[in-house]
């Protein structure tokens, strides 16, 4: 494979995770994203690096400039729920006020194996 800027050939590929802010400077950072995995081409001469987004990224990344509606702002570490307002809220408390739903509390076989070891619990 040829480097487009310089021609190279010195190029690996790499497995990406990429945010796409929208667009608008710094003060979109706090907005929600769209979360892709491409294939990033890098040439070792010059620096270049492209890559393509697949079919279900490119899909979301549409969807999301034309209504971003359906894109919600999750904390990578507590979970927490990024609001409108700027406010953060538990997920029980977003699901709850956009959705009316009420919460009933439950355990999967998976967690139930790791909390009661010794139960009939579990996958």
């Amino acid at each position: 494979m040829t480097c487009r800027a310089c021609r190279s050939h010195q190029q690996e590929e790499f497995q990406a995770e990429i945010n796409i802010h929208p667009p608008g400077g710094l003060e979109n950072l706090n907005k929600p994203c769209v979360l892709a995995f491409p294939k990033l081409t890098i040439c070792y001469d010059c620096g270049f690096a492209e890559f393509v987004l697949d079919g279900i990224e490119r899909n979301e990344l549409h969807d999301y400039r034309t209504d971003g509606k359906h894109i919600v702002t999750i904390c990578a570490s507590c979970k927490r729920i990024h609001q409108e307002s700027g406010s953060w809220s538990t997920l029980d408390d977003h699901v709850r006020h956009k959705r009316g739903a009420l919460f009933s509390h439950g355990i999967c076989p998976d967690c139930a194996a790791t909390v009661y070891p010794d139960s009939h619990f579990g996958p």
